[in-house]
């Protein structure tokens, strides 16, 4: 009956060192799967900042351009708007001119109408 208990508690040692063993198998395979996870993190948390960053980059350069494109934009409505400005002027000029000569041309035909008068 003694050796009975004696073997059933090697065995319950045995099985339990088993189990240990066991456990301890199962802790490191956690820890090494748990590690992995680790890097598997950084990397992603390192790719994520890349892509973040490489992100901010073609933002950044996209914004330029379309700042680039707005402002090439305004100077081109700009220049648009003085060139109206400037043809409005010259055909302005060119009209008063052009009454102007009107004018002289009426104001000559009338002096020699009344040159003509006077001589008749």
């Amino acid at each position: 009956d003694f050796d009975f208990w004696v073997n059933a508690l090697k065995e319950r040692a045995l099985n339990q060192g088993w189990c240990e063993t066991k456990a301890l198998a199962w802790n490191k395979q956690i820890q090494t799967r748990l590690s992995m996870a680790r890097e598997e993190k950084m990397i992603l948390n390192i790719l994520r900042k890349a892509l973040k960053k490489t992100r901010k980059t073609y933002m950044q350069a996209y914004r330029q351009t379309e700042n680039r494109k707005r402002m090439y934009k305004d100077a081109l409505i700009r220049l648009e708007s003085k060139m109206r400005i400037k043809k409005v002027i010259k055909q302005a000029l060119r009209v008063k001119a052009k009454e102007d000569a009107d004018r002289f041309v009426k104001a000559l035909e009338l002096e020699q109408t009344a040159k003509v008068k006077m001589i008749t």
